[in-house]
């Protein structure tokens, strides 16, 4: 577990080893598994005490651990280490290529140091930020790693189920949808299909967004020239999904219906050519 420390600086070190009730100074191996067992086991009071102890370093504390985060992501092995759930680590799965297929699909929330930081509201909304970039980067491949890696989904799952700061969910709204904007088909399908396990609230916001997206990928559909090819429709189901999921109200469902049935009838209109 060591590895997942080591690429922050030393008062990070002791900041979440102290978070954790353990002592700042130890490094052995029994130290690291009982790392392991806190992380998993009190993720919630665990993240409370180091938003408590970045208040008490005062204003700067929080840029200085995003700074600290951000350059220990420039190297893919940080990057994993950091996004892989520690008993997955402990475990030696770090180099399996089964590791990543169970981090995704497991129902369990991701018990890893990066969720453990997102949990942390003043670390939210940069953390959000810093791993879109990457998800996209990676994405364009100008991150090279491992393609045996899913690092898209093992990115996206450091979300689910995510309490969500006030001050901080508006912005990671905003971020899901530039990833939306700028990734791949695959990535915009697999960020679509997360918002419904992130966001406990439809907002106007949201919604708009999400009416955006579907009049956009059903016109994209219908000039596509396939007429109803599911193959080359690939995000209009996903979004239906995910509207499907969301907990809308009784007044956002009524408009997403009446929509639904105005692009039904311009697909209809298409065939009928």
């Amino acid at each position: 577990m060591n590895q997942v420390l080591h690429h922050l600086s030393g008062c990070h070190i002791q900041l979440v080893r102290e978070s954790s009730g353990l002592n700042p100074a130890a490094e052995d191996a029994e130290d690291s598994g009982n790392l392991i067992v806190q992380l998993g086991a009190n993720r919630h009071s665990v993240a409370q005490r180091i938003e408590a102890n970045l208040t008490k370093r005062g204003s700067a504390a929080a840029q200085a651990l995003l700074d600290d985060v951000q350059t220990a992501t420039e190297s893919e092995r940080n990057l994993y280490a950091m996004l892989t759930p520690a008993e997955l680590l402990s475990c030696g799965s770090s180099n399996s290529a089964a590791g990543p297929a169970d981090v995704v699909s497991d129902f369990g929330l991701p018990v890893s140091l990066m969720r453990c930081l997102l949990e942390v509201p003043p670390l939210q909304a940069g953390l959000a930020e810093m791993l879109a970039e990457l998800l996209v980067a990676i994405d364009k491949s100008d991150y090279p790693v491992c393609l045996q890696v899913n690092y898209t989904k093992l990115i996206l799952s450091q979300f689910r189920y995510l309490p969500l700061a006030r001050e901080a969910a508006s912005r990671i709204e905003a971020i899901l949808f530039d990833i939306i904007e700028a990734s791949s088909l695959d990535a915009k399908r697999d960020t679509i299909a997360l918002l419904p396990e992130l966001f406990t609230q439809a907002t106007d916001s949201l919604c708009e967004k999400l009416r955006s997206l579907l009049v956009s990928a059903t016109e994209l559909d219908d000039t596509s020239g396939s007429h109803g090819n599911a193959s080359s429709t690939p995000l209009t189901p996903a979004l239906f999904d995910c509207l499907t999921l969301l907990p809308l109200s009784e007044s956002q469902l009524g408009e997403f219906r009446r929509l639904a049935m105005q692009l039904l009838a311009s697909v209809r209109s298409c065939l009928s050519i």
